[in-house]
């Protein structure tokens, strides 16, 4: 099976194409007014310096958040689209459960930092089932609640391309659906973080400092 996911949910964006969880290509782009602009071109070249084309695609995924919100929407917005028109599957694949997918062991405690401040972060076990999270004002709070189970936090920069293809390979050999109406964003705002289990689904997985 041969994925291709795209990552636009921070300035730098990232391409990969993964074939049966192995990478074969990937590419990133830096792009200071946006990636909506340089987006097909750029998936483009990379299957064709891959020596594929999309009809060889044969499933998409793409980084859903936590994010920039224009970001996340650009691409799943690309991704639906081009499943759509060809009968693809895709999936949207969570920030986090990406950046703990490329860690090791049994505890997956993981950090990203967003815009203005904030960081969003979550504890995983070795099967990317979240345990635990919380969200502070301060550093200690931060990492409070991976360190409780022993799992040291990892702050996660650059693009999650490489590690969302991979995963999605995984997921549809499991039998992950890949339905296009199901390929839903996970938009993390900072009120709702700051809320704590007074807030959004989404708060369970997110932590943020000022």
């Amino acid at each position: 099976m041969l994925v291709l996911a795209i990552d636009t949910t921070a300035r730098t964006g990232g391409f990969a194409l993964a074939r049966d969880g192995e990478v074969v290509a990937s590419r990133t782009l830096e792009a200071d007014k946006g990636l909506a602009a340089a987006l097909f071109g750029e998936i483009e070249a990379l299957l064709a310096g891959a020596g594929f084309s999309l009809a060889d695609v044969d499933a998409f995924a793409a980084l859903a958040g936590p994010g920039s919100f224009t970001g996340i929407r650009v691409g799943l917005s690309a991704v639906k689209a081009l499943a759509e028109a060809g009968g693809k599957p895709v999936l949207a694949v969570s920030n986090l459960e990406a950046a703990a997918f490329e860690r090791a062991g049994d505890l997956r405690a993981v950090l990203l930092p967003g815009r203005r401040g904030d960081v969003f972060g979550a504890v995983f076990d070795g099967e990317l089932r979240p345990l635990a999270a919380a969200n502070g004002r301060n550093r200690r709070s931060r990492f409070g609640s991976g360190r409780a189970l022993g799992a040291e936090p990892e702050v996660v920069t650059g693009p999650l391309a490489e590690a969302a293809a991979r995963l999605a390979c995984v997921r549809l050999a499991g039998g992950a659906s890949g339905a296009p109406e199901a390929a839903d964003a996970n938009y993390v705002e900072r009120a709702a973080v700051e809320k704590g289990s007074q807030g959004s689904k989404a708060d369970s997985h997110a932590w943020t400092c000022p």
